[in-house]
């Protein structure tokens, strides 16, 4: 049996994510993304109730753990913030934080946020700038664009903003000095970094 992709796509043949997939990894769009070893760049950015979080008053209280997320619409998105949601309390005991960003406004990110039960909040990156300068941020190719709308996933109306912009998914780890020591990002955004490879690596900094 065949099984769909949250982008419609299907695991059977080669279908029009599978070419945007190979086509993000021909172009090398996360050479510039944040590695390990970097220092990750500061934001200030409204969760859910329009509070303002910057990266600064995370790590004042230790190391911080940053998810990037497409957003409510992306089901490997929402299975991420489930597996977050099982290791947070692991996270917290390791004496860390954690940021998970979306492009998504408050509304969804609120609705996600009820509906999965989830103890952390979600901090809104609604122009897609936080993630820019983290070197994650394509632009979908035209001849994606009436895919997207036909499966549900019309971004400008769900982003609130014409650009057709899209956020790779990505995981870091920095440490309390705001230097990156562990990361996750791939085009493919099926491939997660796996909670047990977080807490692996808050353990090496605690160790």
């Amino acid at each position: 049996m065949q099984s769909s992709s949250s982008d419609g796509n299907t695991t059977g043949g080669a279908g029009p994510v599978e070419r945007l997939l190979d086509r993000l990894s021909s172009l090398n769009i996360t050479e510039d993304a944040v590695s390990p070893g970097d220092a990750a760049p500061d934001f200030c950015l409204p969760n859910t109730s329009g509070d303002l979080v910057g990266l600064d008053d995370l790590l004042a209280k230790g190391p911080t753990v940053i998810s990037f997320i497409r957003g409510e619409w992306c089901s490997v998105c929402q299975s991420e913030v489930d597996g977050l949601r099982e290791i947070y309390g692991q996270i917290r005991d390791a004496g860390a934080e954690l940021a998970v960003i979306t492009p998504e406004g408050g509304a969804q990110s609120a609705r996600l946020r009820r509906e999965k039960a989830l103890p952390f909040d979600l901090l809104c990156d609604l122009d897609l700038g936080v993630s820019a300068t983290y070197g994650l941020v394509f632009r979908l190719p035209e001849d994606m664009h009436d895919t997207y709308v036909s499966i549900d996933r019309d971004l400008p109306a769900r982003y609130g903003h014409g650009g057709w912009l899209l956020p790779v998914p990505a995981t870091y780890v920095v440490d309390s000095g705001g230097i990156v020591r562990a990361a996750h990002v791939d085009v493919d955004y099926r491939e997660r970094m796996a909670p047990e490879a977080i807490i692996a690596a808050l353990d090496d900094l605690r160790g």
